[in-house]
């Protein structure tokens, strides 16, 4: 049984693939398509579409993505929106000969602020540790907010804040794993198991 793809699954996938087809190095920005659907039916890429969206007020945009190794060389996907005149988005793309999944210049980096960037909707930009329990990173009483960016200079790197609320990620942590021993039962492999995770947080 196939599962139905979120949004941002869906953006994945088309960067990964779009990697693997044209073997591209990691952090090379390539230009995403529109994405169809519905959370309930699926998204998929309309690779029809030139890349350029519509957008409330005079501008529109495009959709820019990359593939980086985030900590532990896990995959991280970077995706961000380049918000211009539709004219100007068309000369851009004509310029570029640029298709979806096509390479683009530049390249993305994560900026981390402990001030919003946002003046309406700043929660959508906090970095969370564990968003379904409700805990964010932050540094000292401040969320740590971030966002992805678009940049033309090959030097800029990213600017990470390093979170210094780890005491309450691990008791986060623990609290998880305790419910899910109290859920197993009499089971004592599935208990040993519970607690062998159990151990393994407290030597963090």
């Amino acid at each position: 049984m196939s599962t139905v793809q979120t949004k941002n699954e869906a953006i994945k996938s088309f960067i990964a693939d779009a990697y693997a087809e044209h073997d591209y190095d990691l952090g090379t920005v390539i230009l995403l398509p529109e994405f169809k659907g519905s959370d309930d039916t699926g998204w998929v890429p309309d690779m029809d579409s030139n890349g350029i969206r519509s957008a409330k007020g005079e501008n529109d945009y495009i959709r820019l993505g990359s593939l980086v190794l985030g900590d532990n060389f896990k995959d991280e996907y970077r995706y961000t929106n380049t918000f211009k005149t539709n004219e100007s988005l068309q000369r851009i793309l004509k310029a570029l000969r640029s298709t979806v999944g096509s390479k683009m210049p530049g390249k993305l980096i994560r900026v981390d602020s402990t001030a919003p960037f946002r003046t309406t909707n700043p929660e959508l930009d906090i970095k969370w540790a564990d968003k379904a329990a409700g805990i964010a990173c932050k540094k000292g009483d401040k969320h740590i907010y971030s966002r992805i960016e678009h940049v033309m200079v090959s030097t800029k790197e990213d600017r990470i804040l390093e979170h210094d609320n780890r005491e309450e990620m691990v008791a986060n942590g623990r609290a998880k794993r305790a419910a899910e021993l109290k859920s197993l039962g009499n089971s004592d492999a599935l208990r040993a198991a519970a607690n062998e995770k159990m151990n393994e947080l407290k030597t963090k």
